[in-house]
């Protein structure tokens, strides 16, 4: 049997550590040495090296929180306790725990009739990722049940923490890269999905089709945060339409010039 040869770092303090993850850019919610640190002392305590705990371990309303895959993960990592998905469709989820084997009782479930109720369907996450929103949303109810151990008492997912009540929308504090569920700005809009720098990617998604407008000599309409998700997509994907036939015009002049030369 051929033994596996895994790469094994040279040690680091947690202090250094921290330093060197935050200064690497890699992590854009975690702002300072501090955040680092508790980040990978929480997912410490659940098994998780220093990457997977940066990776998976948020901080809402100040209280650090997992993803559902960290949540998954440490369940099946326990050695005691184990799950099965046994229906998961973008109507429902059930899953069912176990521990050493034996089922521990009723499927945990969360179907759209229960996001319905807890007005969660109308949410970006949740019109766009139905199935993914219901698989965190019955792990994460099910480790709290079945499996409070193996996380020194109750778990939230920081996919439930962000969904927080009806009447909120999440941030993201761009100082201190804390998560932060605040009062809808508008009470006829509490649904909206409000971008404060927080939605890192799509804002330099826009950045960049800003930037290739303005060099072929483009002026897109300014955009005023905060601004919701949708609204700034929708603006990109027209200034997108204006840069392409920008384009096709300059390449057309191009050719009129090469061949009035010629």
């Amino acid at each position: 049997m051929t033994d596996i040869v895994r790469y094994q770092p040279t040690p680091i303090d947690t202090e250094r550590l921290g330093d060197i993850l935050v200064k690497s850019g890699f992590f854009k919610d975690t702002k300072d040495q501090a955040q680092a640190i508790v980040k990978m002392l929480y997912g410490g305590e659940m098994g998780f090296g220093p990457i997977a705990s940066m990776m998976g371990v948020y901080v809402v309303e100040g209280k650090p929180s997992m993803s559902a895959q960290l949540i998954a993960s440490a369940v099946q990592k326990s050695g005691i306790f184990s799950y099965r998905v046994r229906e998961w469709t973008d109507q429902l989820c059930r899953i069912e725990f176990f521990e050493r084997g034996e089922s521990l009782g009723p499927p945990a479930e969360f179907t759209m009739k229960d996001a319905e109720r807890a007005k969660l369907n109308k949410k970006f996450n949740w019109e766009s990722f139905p199935k993914s929103m219901l698989w965190a949303r019955a792990m994460s109810q099910g480790a709290r049940a079945y499996c409070p151990s193996v996380f020194n008492g109750a778990i939230y997912s920081v996919e439930e923490l962000h969904d927080g009540v009806s009447d909120a929308v999440t941030t993201t504090d761009i100082e201190t890269g804390e998560i932060t569920v605040v009062d809808s700005p508008d009470t006829n809009e509490d649904e909206r999905d409000w971008l404060r720098n927080a939605d890192e990617k799509i804002w330099q998604n826009w950045l960049k089709v800003l930037a290739k407008a303005q060099s072929l000599g483009l002026n897109p309409q300014q955009v005023v945060l905060p601004i919701d998700r949708r609204d700034l997509k929708a603006h990109g994907a027209q200034v997108l339409l204006n840069i392409q036939a920008r384009e096709k015009m300059l390449a057309q002049q191009d050719a009129e010039r090469n061949a009035a030369v010629a």
